[in-house]
């Protein structure tokens, strides 16, 4: 017995040995799984409200309910696809190991229905709202489903790849880095199409052809990035083999259900992530019917302030990892809390021509510097929780993007439901903005005060986060 535990732990040490032995190329190929992830949630969560109010011409509560719909879809999906790449890949795609598998059918599921989404209703052009509600309900549900998909196989890989809480922490500031360089791309894109005539005229339906080269061209880079994310990346399946009567084998490790769900610590990390959410995810779904309505900015201007507000997230990425060895994840989400509550405070009192010129792209810095320390230290909370629980590492991922995704559907949904008709130069999404996205902030910081963290390793990292 002795000798047959004295061998499982030898290939356990030799297993996570390997597994903080990550390559460079290794780590860039981590970081490009979710481009194509990156590349769609920047045009779904910035621009889908403005696209089926002002082009496909819908209601503000059916449009609403298009974002409500993708929403719970993905809620619904994520603990479910979490259960089961846990345990087991997809029959036919095997070889690529239980995590790849389920990311290349959520790739395939979101480069199908991503065009759809952003298309005119085929055969169906004079049908009422709710007949096209239906039709552009299923191909987003299909599409939430697709995208669910590959950010839990993407995020459960974190803990498979290395056990070393810093080497965790280092592959997910590479994923936001790459996240950030993901919606600069897709801003630029939007960028160039938009302001492509010069033209100073809101967005109306006759902008429908630019949405789809915007999305056609998105999906195309997705694609690739996928591609080199399958050939750099190689899932490690490498367990100590499992010995009858033998207490120590893996399958120990893995928590129930039953005391995975009876665990505090559970739902005090699930607030820090859905607060984070709400903030990042509410900001980037009202910052353009903000600059739409209430500054009345011209069309070129609804890509150029998110593209501002990323080149500023892309640059705080860099100091994630050091803020957090330096300071403590605490600290760092504290951080991120006062820049986005600045970036809130400064919306209710920006106001004249100044503030439009000027002081918006101070108030997008905030909100970007902000929206990079909070998704970082957040999701370093959540790795750090599953620690060697791994079997269940999905799960809890899907766990945290339910709560995420439902919260923001729902608060999305009344918030548009709220909406006056007429909602230009009114100051409604000003007012969303900054009670919606403060009040996430406000109630995330004192979550991560209440949550109980190991003691951060004592040395601090002298690396970046970024890919080199």
């Amino acid at each position: 017995m002795v000798a047959k535990k004295f061998v499982l732990n030898e290939c356990k040490e030799s297993n996570d040995e390997k597994k903080m032995s990550l390559t460079r190329l290794e780590r860039l190929g981590y970081g490009f799984g979710h481009v194509l992830n990156d590349l769609c949630s920047s045009i779904w969560f910035t621009y889908s409200l403005l696209f089926y109010n002002s082009v496909l011409q819908f209601s503000n509560v059916n449009a609403g309910a298009i974002l409500l719909i993708g929403q719970i879809a993905d809620a619904v999906s994520t603990p479910f696809i979490g259960i089961f790449s846990d345990r087991t890949s997809l029959f036919c795609l095997s070889k690529y190991g239980k995590r790849k598998s389920w990311h290349l059918l959520g790739t395939v599921c979101v480069l199908v229905a991503m065009p759809f989404m952003y298309s005119p209703c085929i055969g169906c052009e004079d049908f009422s709202q709710w007949q096209k509600l239906i039709y552009y309900g299923f191909f987003v549900t299909i599409f939430q489903f697709g995208w669910a998909a590959v950010q839990t196989a993407h995020l459960a890989l974190v803990p498979d790849l290395s056990s070393d809480e810093m080497d965790r922490t280092g592959l997910l500031s590479i994923r936001n880095t790459f996240t950030i360089l993901s919606n600069l791309i897709s801003y630029a894109v939007t960028w160039g199409v938009l302001g492509v005539n010069g033209s100073s005229d809101n967005v109306s339906r006759s902008d429908l052809y630019k949405f789809q080269i915007i999305v056609y061209s998105l999906c195309v880079g997705g694609a690739v990035t996928s591609l080199l994310f399958y050939l750099l990346v190689k899932e490690n399946d490498d367990e100590p083999p499992l010995l009858e009567n033998d207490d120590t084998n893996r399958s120990s490790e893995r928590l129930s259900f039953k005391d995975l769900f009876l665990r505090w610590i559970l739902y005090q990390v699930a607030l820090v992530y859905t607060t984070t959410r709400v903030f990042v995810n509410v900001s980037q779904s009202f910052i353009v019917l903000y600059l739409h309505s209430y500054l009345n900015m011209e069309s070129e201007s609804l890509a150029v302030i998110p593209f501002v507000m990323y080149v500023a997230s892309f640059l705080s990425s860099w100091i994630c990892k050091p803020l957090y060895g330096f300071c403590g994840r605490k600290l760092a989400f504290s951080i991120g809390c006062l820049l986005a509550l600045g970036g809130c405070i400064w919306v209710f009192f920006g106001t004249g021509d100044i503030y439009i010129s000027y002081g918006i792209y101070g108030v997008s810095i905030l909100y970007g510097a902000a929206v990079s320390i909070l998704l970082v230290t957040s999701l370093s909370v959540t790795a750090e929780m599953i620690g060697d629980d791994v079997g269940n590492s999905a799960f809890v991922y899907g766990i945290m993007s339910f709560a995420d995704k439902f919260s923001c559907g729902l608060i999305i949904m009344v918030i548009q439901a709220m909406a006056p008709k007429n909602y230009l130069h009114s100051d409604f999404y000003k007012l969303s903005l900054i009670y919606v996205c403060g009040g996430a902030v406000i109630v995330g910081f004192f979550s991560v005060l209440a949550v109980r963290l190991p003691q951060r390793e004592t040395s601090a990292p002298q690396n970046s986060p970024s890919v080199a």
